[in-house]
């Protein structure tokens, strides 16, 4: 939800929605999403031993920073670690998945800027 300003997002008055398998994934993601046309601000929570399958970026990049817990990314078939405080990008071509084999829920801040054509 965006106040009157069109500035700030609330994720405190998004709902939270759970993903099963989410883009093919294992277990359960939950999403609390905002989208407008010029973007989409999603806060994730993966929870331990969950994960987001290989997907891959034709029309969009996405920025994901972690504010919870350490997942792993695979982009383009290479894996990396990316813990609180870290930011992972997928560039538009990319594909990339993220699993949490850490020991607590993993949360991440994404931004899906949705490119012009």
């Amino acid at each position: 939800m965006i106040t009157e300003e069109k500035m700030k997002i609330d994720f405190a008055k998004i709902e939270e929605k759970c993903v099963e398998n989410f883009k093919n994934g294992q277990g359960k993601v939950y999403l609390k999403v905002h989208n407008d046309e010029e973007e989409n601000v999603i806060l994730i929570r993966i929870p331990k031993g969950s994960s987001i399958g290989r997907h891959t970026h034709l029309t969009d990049s996405e920025t994901e920073f972690v504010l919870q817990g350490k997942v792993v990314f695979t982009i383009d078939g290479k894996e990396e670690t990316v813990e609180k405080g870290q930011c992972h990008f997928c560039r538009n071509g990319s594909s990339h998945a993220v699993r949490n084999d850490g020991d607590e829920d993993a949360v991440i801040f994404a931004v899906v800027p949705l490119l012009k054509r």
